[in-house]
């Protein structure tokens, strides 16, 4: 249950992420409805809220994590040696899960034992360390299953691309939470080297954005114009919206 409740915030975020940046990329094309690309952002939207708020379900995350530490049910990860930056970023996920939750369960302990109550010290003063020791859990969890499932994959080449993938995944997470800096787990001068592999990741795995995309099987009816021949679309006067000279391709 918890695999699931952590994950759906995630995936819904990063959709709405998704969205809206496909939209900007697209510039005016991206808002015709023609181009679908407002169901993204919609889907995303709705995602947040439906079957539970995101921040919510990060709660009970943050909740279910505590009790299972104090039970000793939860077990983090070993250290990995540190061969390829794949394992050395792990380490610093890993670390960062640790340190967010055992930080959260004794700043809570420390708070309630001075006379503050649960309600008091959990939404109102430890509110984005629960959202963050969540949020922590669940990237960590996502990390490890796409290292292993990239590590099994016999094609070579097709290994390669995924492996970047998966650390440009892990490389976007570091960067994008200041935990890492302001925990002194990773140095100014580091952030900007990460800053730098992120880079060059994005180069390496641009020439296969276009397969890595074909690989999700998206039928192709599915797609706009912007995303087929969107210059046979524009021969004929559409006003945006209509299709009537442009037919689905089955």
């Amino acid at each position: 249950m918890i695999l699931a409740t952590v994950i759906k915030p995630i995936a819904t975020w990063n959709q709405a992420v998704v969205g809206n940046v496909t939209r900007e990329r697209a510039g005016g094309q991206g808002y015709l409805s023609v181009n679908r690309l407002w169901e993204g952002i919609a889907f995303g939207h709705s995602g947040m809220t439906a079957e539970g708020d995101n921040s919510v379900l990060m709660q009970k995350v943050a909740k279910e994590l505590g009790s299972r530490l104090q039970t000793g049910r939860h077990k983090f990860p070993g250290r990995r040696a540190e061969t390829r930056n794949l394992n050395k970023l792990f380490n610093m996920i890993v670390l960062r899960e640790k340190k967010c939750l055992m930080g959260l369960g004794m700043a809570m302990k420390t708070k309630m034992t001075a006379g503050k109550s649960l309600f008091e010290v959990w939404m109102l003063e430890e509110s984005d360390a629960v959202q963050r020791t969540a949020k922590s859990y669940g990237e960590r969890i996502i990390l490890e299953q796409s290292i292993k499932a990239a590590d099994n994959i016999n094609d070579p080449k097709l290994k390669s691309v995924m492996q970047s993938l998966v650390e440009l995944y892990a490389v976007d997470i570091i960067l994008k939470d200041s935990w890492f800096i302001t925990s002194e787990t990773v140095s100014p001068k580091s952030s900007c080297s990460w800053g730098t592999r992120r880079d060059l990741l994005c180069r390496e795995l641009a020439p296969f954005s276009i397969s890595i995309c074909d690989s999700f099987g998206i039928p192709e009816v599915s797609f706009g114009p912007i995303a087929t021949n969107w210059e046979k679309y524009n021969v004929h006067h559409n006003f945006g919206e209509r299709m009537a000279n442009y037919p689905l391709i089955g």
